[in-house]
């Protein structure tokens, strides 16, 4: 038995000495495409931990310089913009219509965005709030079009350009346009509609068929117009958004570290961070 156990410590040693090279070309190789890949380096369609899938036939479209945490989970025929930041432990689901996200938008930790209205049921609008949801389409195409971005596709959960969905929010197949601030926790229901620059208060819910005009509070369980939004409120969010941006910027950087990598990060950081530390010193100047 002592013999077996010697035997089985030498060569488990001997497979781990083996194994070290293949591993450090394997790095390498990895290093080496991420500097051939430049600016695409940090989008992987499949990577490590992200659940990137397809869904009947269909496909997620990610832009380049969005950020999708790697915990999060994008499946079907989602658009996702430009600078769209998607963090920890969201989902957004476009297995049985489209989903559409307008550029820089923040989609918070932990938020559901799930489009549950088939083709068939929607090519045929039978009441005013399926209406309104037309015309709120087809606002964001027009917003879309002066921002030259692509098209909503018809019947499609439309979220508007530098939108904010803050933690564990939930939209279920509704148009949200550009500019609308969602606070914490917030349910959005079926056909519902919210305007430019709105703003829905924390753990609200919007019932099924809700149109929100442009500019307005709404809150409470179901939501109901409060007051209009202030100046203050649009500056706030105009500055979220670019705070949230810069933030997905920076976890986008760390993101794509290995963990050797992060060892010799934490070395830079415990020496003062040398100036060749791209990552915080982007943050902190946009920040700034």
């Amino acid at each position: 038995k002592r013999k077996r156990k010697m035997m089985r410590k030498v060569f488990g040693g001997a497979l781990h000495v083996m194994g070290m090279p293949f591993k450090g070309v394997g790095l390498g190789l990895d290093k080496t495409g991420r500097f051939l890949m430049g600016s695409r380096a940090h989008w992987d369609t499949f990577h490590r931990f992200g659940r990137l899938q397809g869904a009947r036939g269909k496909f997620p479209k990610i832009r380049t310089d969005a950020y999708i945490a790697p915990n999060a989970s994008v499946i079907g025929e989602v658009d996702v913009g430009e600078a769209v930041a998607v963090f920890n432990g969201s989902i957004i689901q476009g297995d049985v219509s489209p989903v559409k996200i307008g550029n820089r938008t923040y989609i918070g930790s932990g938020a559901v965005i799930v489009s549950t209205k088939s083709q068939s049921d929607s090519n045929t609008p039978t009441s005013s709030s399926n209406t309104s949801s037309n015309e709120a389409s087809n606002s964001n195409n027009q917003n879309n079009q002066e921002n030259n971005e692509e098209p909503t596709p018809p019947n499609a959960l439309s979220i508007g350009r530098e939108v904010i969905v803050e933690d564990g929010v939930k939209i279920y197949n509704a148009t949200i346009e550009e500019g609308v601030y969602l606070e914490r926790g917030v349910i959005v229901l079926e056909g519902s509609s919210i305007g430019r620059h709105a703003k829905v208060g924390p753990r609200s819910v919007v019932a099924a068929g809700t149109q929100i005009p442009s500019g307005t509070y709404w809150s409470g369980n179901p939501a109901q117009q409060k007051r209009d939004v202030s100046l203050a409120e649009l500056e706030e969010r105009i500055k979220l958004t670019e705070i949230y941006f810069k933030a997905a910027q920076h976890h986008k950087y760390y993101s794509a570290m290995d963990p050797q990598e992060m060892v010799i990060q934490q070395l830079y950081e415990e020496i003062g961070m040398p100036e060749g530390h791209p990552g915080d010193r982007a943050y902190e100047r946009n920040i700034d």
